[in-house]
């Protein structure tokens, strides 16, 4: 009878720590599967992007163009061809 009574005090002990215990597993979980997601995305989770504080009314360019080097040739595309409208 003792032995039952034991068995069944650590079974509700155990019960009790797991429901304490869930939110945080839960949250461990949720934070390794968001960081599996961004590296199979290829996004660092570490390195948030955030926006840098400028005067109002400045300018400043993010990406430049391609330069002309960079650039195909087109001449043996094609020839191109204008069309008109029927009515």
């Amino acid at each position: 009878m003792e032995t039952f009574v034991i068995i069944i005090l650590a079974l509700v002990l155990l019960r009790i720590i797991f429901r304490l215990a869930r939110p945080y597993i839960m949250k461990f979980m949720m934070r390794k599967l968001e960081d599996k997601i961004h590296a199979s995305m290829g996004f660092s989770p570490n390195q948030e992007e955030k926006p840098k504080k400028q005067k109002e009314g400045s300018i400043t360019i993010d990406k430049m163009p391609h330069s002309a080097k960079n650039k195909q040739d087109t001449s043996d595309l094609g020839e191109y061809v204008d069309f008109e409208e029927i009515e």
